[in-house]
């Protein structure tokens, strides 16, 4: 895959994400935030506080990695996947027909007791840092930085694939969100 398409693809992501989030969800109440469609559905705030735990994890882990590795490697033109972080990012990738519905693993780090009330301002910070990261990670080759993921230490990914798996999973719990807004809205 061309780094270019890959940061075109993945910058695009999240500024849509960022764009829809500050002129919609910073509107709406605390309480509209945790109205749920259905009580076995999440709720705008719920999906939002999902990423967030999710981000404090993936995000730290990857500035720490990126820490570790300045200025070790020159970027190149292409990007070859890992194995895993390929699978978890297509399993990942938003798709209009045919998506896996998938529990979220009960991992601690990335669990959550309640929606904060801050959650959009706190969601919305961590998708600059994305983007953030994404800038820096154009000065580095996209496969020799590692990033342990939240199930075990044990197995790292290529930067560029978390940044994939990290930033499709942000979009499909934002399209869920987006889903239950315009149920919310619509009444």
């Amino acid at each position: 895959m061309e780094t270019t398409v890959f940061y075109k693809e993945l910058e695009g992501i999240t500024k849509g994400i960022i764009d829809f989030v500050s002129r919609n969800y910073q509107s709406i109440t605390f309480e509209e935030l945790n109205q749920k469609p259905s009580p076995e559905k999440w709720s705008v705030g719920e999906c939002l506080q999902h990423l967030v735990c999710y981000g404090d994890f993936y995000l730290a882990a990857m500035e720490k990695s990126l820490n570790k590795h300045q200025n070790s490697s020159s970027p190149k033109d292409n990007f070859k996947p890992g194995y895993f972080g390929n699978k978890f990012a297509e399993m990942l990738r938003y798709k209009e027909k045919g998506m896996k519905k998938m529990k979220a693993p009960n991992i601690k780090v990335l669990s959550f007791e309640s929606v904060q009330p801050d959650i959009v301002d706190m969601f919305l910070k961590q998708q600059q840092k994305h983007l953030d990261i994404l800038e820096s990670t154009k000065k580095i080759n996209l496969e020799k930085v590692k990033v342990p993921i939240a199930l075990t230490k044990l197995i790292k990914t290529k930067i560029g694939d978390t940044l994939r798996f990290t930033i499709y999973h942000n979009q499909r719990h934002f399209i869920q969100s987006k889903k239950v807004f315009d149920i919310i809205t619509a009444k």
